[in-house]
């Protein structure tokens, strides 16, 4: 009896053991899967606890070993790396990191992208969904000459802010689109007269023949794709230049082309 009591307490000290080198051991698997999701999803916030909400990030970047308390200062020691990064410290006591815990610095580059897609996000989900006026103000959007013949105003804004906030920033054309809360999957069963509108699918620099559109569904798909174009290369503009020795000495996300698909679209979630 005493031999399987000392059996059980060595058990539950190398389980314990194990729990322990698991949420302070970060393998390169993990960081990476951390890196695609927090520059792509953001992070969710609640204003009721006051914590962040892991259980949805975790899914997407299967952690499913790691616990809130452990990805809350990982997220940390990683927001910090990036002001420092891009040098965002205005002294050297701000500069000083939140814990022990070290991250592999990024390029500047990525760095400045995560961050704003970071606080991009947060601020929609935290201030612009959450305010008292929200069903209001997104009343008062306006139409302009890039949208596609088919978006109503308030609507669509409205939809595509909620899109956002519950999806990220990549590969919006085919969780946001494909969402069945939202509003953009009607547009595909909607009949409605044919309108060629080839400037909606082109790109700077493209032929200008008109683009031949096979059904009513490919063309609509189409001009959703093109206004996403639309918003990333507006993006562009206020990206930084960078070294490009810099970008080659890092190493390469599993995941880069996926991200890199939605460049920078959702920085123009805020100008609607």
């Amino acid at each position: 009896m005493e031999r399987r009591e000392r059996y059980d307490v060595v058990s539950r000290y190398k389980d314990e053991e194990k729990i322990q080198y698991q949420q302070s051991h970060w393998t390169r698997r993990e960081e990476s899967d951390f890196y695609r999701i927090i520059s792509t999803f953001g992070v969710e916030f609640d204003l009721f606890t006051g914590r962040y909400k892991w259980d949805r990030f975790r899914t997407l970047a299967r952690l499913e070993k790691k616990h809130d308390d452990t990805l809350t200062e990982y997220f940390q020691a990683f927001y910090h790396m990036c002001m420092r990064v891009c040098k965002k410290f205005k002294n050297d006591d701000d500069a000083l990191p939140p814990n022990n815990i070290y991250v592999e610095p990024i390029s500047e580059e990525r760095a400045s992208r995560s961050l704003a897609r970071i606080d991009l996000l947060n601020k929609i989900r935290t201030e612009t969904l959450a305010h008292p006026k929200f069903d209001e103000r997104v009343k008062l959007c306006q139409t302009s000459y890039d949208l596609p013949s088919w978006w109503i105003c308030g609507k669509h804004d409205k939809d595509l802010l909620r899109g956002a906030a519950r999806h990220g920033v990549v590969r919006t054309d085919e969780f946001i689109l494909n969402d069945p809360a939202l509003s953009f999957k009607d547009v595909f069963r909607n009949k409605r007269p044919y309108v060629n509108s080839p400037h909606f699918m082109q790109s700077p620099g493209a032929s200008q023949t008109p683009v031949k559109v096979k059904n009513k569904e490919e063309e609509t798909e189409l001009e959703i794709k093109a206004m996403i174009e639309k918003i990333k290369r507006e993006s562009n503009k206020d990206k930084s230049e960078i070294d490009p020795q810099d970008v080659k000495k890092e190493p390469v996300s599993p995941d880069k082309k996926s991200d890199d698909l939605e460049h920078d679209f959702g920085k123009d979630v805020k100008k609607k």
